[in-house]
């Protein structure tokens, strides 16, 4: 990091940020000694209001406006937890956008009015699943009181984009909804009626721990989008997909989302690195911080910037930072993997990619064997995400689930009784039962659900 947040810079200052800052992590003292690592998850929910004669879904929801806006039921109901509120805009219309607990857990609040569940980073699975189900609890609290539906669901079943409209009106996502709508009908839509789920986890210690673990993470993505598929309609239309979400997320803008590959297959942490940073470098500003609601054209990258002033100035390492903030690869690297590959999933099984993910990076053996098993893949990361976005309907992905799958569970365990619990095991074996083992996935039974016409409540 620079000495000073407005300091100009340059190709060097970025790189050795991304180094330091991004790819390197060291353990704290205070980390338990059974944790193999921490491990945290994001899951985003869309709210409705419902008919409370028949639970069908009436209209959405407004974070701010209206007789039920969610905002302030959510921060009703966190203030007795001793929550703080977080607000943006100015002192005659300031919003709350984000709740936090003395626990490092968040709430927070989408575009399109999304309500995201963010656990802090914890160092056991055990920890990480109680902490889920008592943030789902309050969500749960507010559903049950009002007549008001939170889906967790990949994409919106019911409603469009303008129906929905901007509900968090910030400079930044005004920006973003001026970009993307420049380039790709996706680009609404993605801010608007999609719901995902990241998974966080450690990078390690050691250099050959980490350049493996990123690899991993950058080649496993499409087989996490098949295997937790959850998005196959949007404006009450089935769209033929498993996940329509990733196949929005892929049509969006590709210099900044899908994957950071080193060239020449250098999977070294330098090669990784750099990989990062050409991704950086290439993508088009999409908000520079004082400037007005507009974006510089394709051609106006960070890259260019370095080079050249914009309103009269270079840029700072607060503008490299707000940067970094707008790439939304499948792996966003936060001083931690940000694994952004699965679809938003209903309660009964959102903890079950978590599990998965911990059972092969937090298992050496696990780890390596699945880097041997996908790194073949690597170049062909593309068209695996596009036949993913079927869910295990192609038999090259539905073989490689099934093994990584195996791999997960042996790993998981082999993980200390003290980070993962017997019925978190049981709980990824009925997940593989249920569905992956019979080539189903989560998108099947949504749809079952939605050609019943029984309310849609999760």
């Amino acid at each position: 990091m620079l000495d000073s947040d407005f300091s100009p810079m340059n190709q060097e200052d970025c790189l050795a940020d991304l180094h330091v800052r991004l790819f390197s992590q060291k353990k704290s003292k205070t980390d338990p000694l059974y944790s193999p690592g921490k491990v945290g998850l994001e899951q985003e929910a869309f709210s409705w209001l419902r008919d409370p004669k028949n639970g069908q879904a009436l209209h959405p929801t407004s974070l701010y406006e209206g007789q039920r806006p969610i905002a302030r039921l959510l921060w009703e109901k966190c203030q007795a937890f001793g929550a703080q509120g977080h607000q943006f805009g100015a002192e005659d219309s300031l919003r709350i956008d984000k709740i936090s607990f003395a626990s490092g857990d968040n709430f927070q609040f989408e575009p399109g009015g999304q309500v995201e569940i963010a656990t802090a980073p914890y160092p056991s699975l055990i920890e990480l699943e109680r902490q889920l189900k008592w943030m789902q609890r309050i969500l749960e609290e507010i559903q049950e009181e009002n007549p008001v539906t939170f889906a967790q669901i990949g994409t919106h079943p019911f409603f469009t984009g303008e129906e929905i409209g901007l509900q968090l009106p910030k400079p930044r996502y005004r920006h973003l909804q001026g970009y993307f709508n420049s380039l790709h009908p996706a680009g609404q839509q993605m801010m608007l009626q999609t719901c995902s789920q990241h998974i966080n986890l450690d990078l390690g210690e050691e250099e050959e721990t980490q350049q493996l673990r990123i690899g991993v993470a950058q080649v496993i993505c499409p087989l996490l989008t098949a295997i937790f598929a959850n998005s196959p309609t949007m404006e009450r239309k089935n769209s033929g997909k498993k996940s329509l979400r990733s196949t929005l997320w892929k049509n969006l803008d590709s210099k900044r989302t899908g994957f950071w590959i080193p060239e020449k297959g250098d999977f070294s942490k330098k090669g990784w690195v750099e990989a990062y940073a050409q991704m950086a470098f290439q993508a088009p500003l999409m908000n520079v911080k004082g400037v007005d609601d507009r974006w510089f054209g394709e051609k106006i990258t960070w890259a260019y910037w370095l080079e050249n002033e914009i309103e009269d100035r270079k840029p700072t390492f607060s503008d490299w930072e707000n940067h970094l903030s707008l790439l939304f690869p499948q792996v966003r690297m936060k001083g931690f993997l940000e694994v952004r590959a699965t679809d938003a999933l209903p309660r009964t099984w959102q903890l079950v990619p978590a599990a998965f993910l911990s059972g092969i990076f937090y298992s050496p053996h696990s780890l390596q064997a699945v880097w041997e098993l996908l790194a073949p893949k690597m170049n062909s990361l593309n068209l695996l995400c596009q036949k993913a976005s079927d869910g295990l309907m192609d038999d090259e992905i539905f073989r490689i689930a099934k093994e990584i799958f195996r791999r997960a569970g042996d790993g998981l365990q082999s993980l200390p009784e003290s980070f993962r619990s017997k019925e978190q095991i049981q709980l990824l074996e009925s997940y593989f039962e249920h569905f992956t083992a019979k080539r189903r996935t989560p998108a099947e039974e949504l749809l079952e659900k939605l050609s019943s016409n029984k309310p849609l409540i999760y």
